[in-house]
């Protein structure tokens, strides 16, 4: 709980509130848990329109890890326009 509370203060402070901002906390694959938890499947958890944190574990096999962050963390690049 205490990570999601800085990650979202550093956010916060150092995010540019006219770009996307991405946070994202990793925590290491336990293969006694196999199921992701509902904090990674629901995700990604929204700040405001253009601030979102997500929850990811990763296996302890650097080529699997680096794969799922491909896979599951969007990058963005540049300005994007949001239209309500």
């Amino acid at each position: 709980r205490e990570d999601m509370y800085q990650l979202v203060a550093y956010m916060t402070r150092y995010g540019d509130p006219r770009n996307i901002t991405q946070g994202v906390l990793v925590y290491p694959f336990d293969r006694g848990y196999p199921t992701a938890s509902p904090a990674e499947t629901d995700g990604p958890w929204h700040l405001n329109a253009l601030s979102e944190v997500m929850f990811i574990t990763l296996s302890h096999d650097i080529e699997d890890a680096a794969r799922k962050i491909r896979q599951v963390v969007p990058l963005y690049v540049g300005l994007v326009k949001i239209v309500v």
